[in-house]
């Protein structure tokens, strides 16, 4: 009897010990069908309550992005509405909402009775921030009972969603004094070749936090390598590529004769279904070309740090394993490593250009490793140097927030006559802005402010202008490639090279019209 009394008396503590870890609990035991059908955000319950009953009638499109988190609602994405079999209305409606449970201000979770996957599961957890002066909902989790919805969400849950709704709140505020920007601009701004040769003279190493198959970016690296000053300044060359293709870069750069064919294959063995960006096989082209001119002292080196295999070596099902085994690698990690290996063997005065996509740049400590903070970590702050170019608020998938600082940055470039322009974040206007480039890296929602993150900022062009893509097309995308990306599919098993497309559907007419369809599209249509 003592012993069961034990367990029970146990089982009362842990269970006040898990409501000690919210900050409010409310029953509610009540159905669905029994709350109002109405879109009222003032709190989880409501937020829960609309997302339901546009579940019931699939009217997706009038509110979808009323009542869910911003990170589900990027700009351009449009929401269908559904037809909704008679069975799920019902099972919906019947469902009991049992408890709110507040993790704290800004994070809370709904949980409901649940008969939507069979036995398997009987409540759903459904997650709900407070953003923008409302409460959203933002997603949803299956759990068996109760007390496991109640630790999903103090667990996994909340503890995302509560960096979000910190984030939401730190980029919420935008300066509205414009006039200190503007003046600071023209004042501290440079021509960004100009800018970039002194950062090469004064730094270790610059990150120049590039944007993917991005032309204006690309011309520009390629006016700044054919200065008659850099070979003075940098000896190497660091891009995002597989260090698995470095032998074959090396054979390229070291050629006597220009060999495109091998350049193509290196792109093209970088990535399973081959790293088309044409502004990059034109950079290495020109790097090619100024090193003709070179003494074999002033030459500059090309280097891949990126870990990984070339696909051009993955003939078997255990090369497979082993490219499989180096994707669970962290790859700031394996870069920021190669990178530093090489700067130590290679002592020299000349400086290191690293080109980079933007995210790996950042210097900030964001709870997960970027390059540039793990390089600032190897060497020092004052010797790892990160330039931002500007783009738009948004994520590593494509999806477009909005623009950064809610346009602010855009429109002083634009009462600046949108000319290109490089200028030093620190101790200025811009640089005290909360960051909002990127909504997050690897899952971490990107903090701090853009001097935090960055050393400098360089704008090129409207971003009205930009373009989709500047892909190589015809050059990559021969009949003979196309068997090569069909043997890598069958070799790992895919057999959707592309959103749904059937590999044996895959063709190089079909590849070659779907890049020349979309490259010269706006890349940006929503602000227009």
């Amino acid at each position: 009897m003592k012993k069961v009394v034990l367990i029970l008396w146990l089982l009362v503590l842990g269970n006040i010990g898990m409501k000690a870890e919210f900050r409010h609990i409310v029953r509610v035991d009540k159905k669905v069908s029994e709350l109002k059908d109405t879109i009222d955000l003032s709190s989880p319950l409501g937020a829960f309550t609309a997302s339901a009953y546009m579940q019931v009638k699939g009217n997706d499109s009038v509110c979808f992005d009323k009542i869910y988190t911003f990170r589900f609602c990027p700009l351009g994405k449009s929401y269908q509405n559904r037809k909704v079999r008679p069975e799920v209305k019902e099972e919906i409606l019947n469902r009991e909402v049992k408890q709110v449970v507040y993790y704290n201000d800004s994070v809370a979770g709904v949980i409901s009775t649940f008969e939507g996957w069979g036995d398997e599961y009987g409540y759903m957890l459904t997650g709900s921030v407070f953003e923008n002066g409302r409460w959203v909902n933002a997603g949803e989790q299956p759990v068996k009972s109760i007390e496991e919805g109640q630790l999903w969400l103090k667990e996994k849950l909340a503890p995302t969603l509560d960096r979000y709704a910190k984030y939401t709140s730190h980029i919420s505020h935008v300066s509205t004094d414009t006039t200190a920007f503007i003046r600071y601009i023209q004042s501290h701004g440079r021509e960004p070749e100009e800018f970039l040769l002194e950062a090469l003279k004064q730094h270790r190493i610059v990150l120049y936090g590039e944007h993917h198959f991005y032309k204006p970016s690309w011309d520009l690296m390629k006016r700044l390598i054919r200065r008659p000053e850099f070979p003075e300044t940098a000896g190497t060359v660091f891009l995002e590529m597989k260090t698995g293709n470095q032998d074959r870069i090396n054979q390229f750069m070291n050629g006597e004769k220009l060999d495109r064919q091998l350049l193509l294959d290196i792109l093209g063995g970088d990535y399973q279904y081959g790293w088309n960006d044409k502004g990059m096989y034109e950079f290495l082209i020109a790097l090619w070309e100024v090193n003709q001119k070179l003494s074999p002292a002033k030459k500059i080196r090309v280097i891949f740090p990126d870990f990984g295999l070339s696909w051009l070596d993955i003939q078997t099902e255990d090369d497979v394993k082993r490219w499989e085994r180096y994707t669970f690698q962290d790859r700031d990690t394996c870069m920021a490593d190669m990178t530093e290996k090489i700067i130590r063997e290679n002592q020299n005065s000349r400086g290191h250009l690293f080109i980079v996509g933007g995210n790996h740049a950042c210097k900030h400590a964001n709870g997960v490793p970027s390059l540039g903070n793990l390089l600032k970590q190897k060497f020092s702050d004052e010797e790892v140097y990160a330039v931002k170019l500007h783009t738009v608020w948004g994520d590593n998938s494509g999806n477009v927030f909005g623009k950064v600082r809610k346009g602010l940055f855009d429109f002083v470039f634009r009462m600046n006559g949108n000319k290109p322009v490089a200028f030093a974040l620190a101790d200025s206007p811009f640089g005290r802005e909360p960051c909002d480039f990127e909504l997050e890296y690897q899952g971490v929602p990107i903090a701090g402010t853009f001097e935090e993150n960055f050393d400098a900022y360089v704008f090129l062009q409207p971003l009205e202008m930009d373009k989709v893509g500047y892909f190589l097309v015809e050059e990559m995308y021969t009949d003979s490639f196309v068997d090569e990306i069909k043997r890598r599919c069958k070799l790992s098993g895919d057999k959707y090279p592309y959103r749904g497309l059937r590999l044996e559907d895959f063709t190089k007419e079909w590849r070659i019209n779907q890049l020349n369809g979309i490259k010269d599209e706006k890349r940006y249509p929503m602000f227009e």
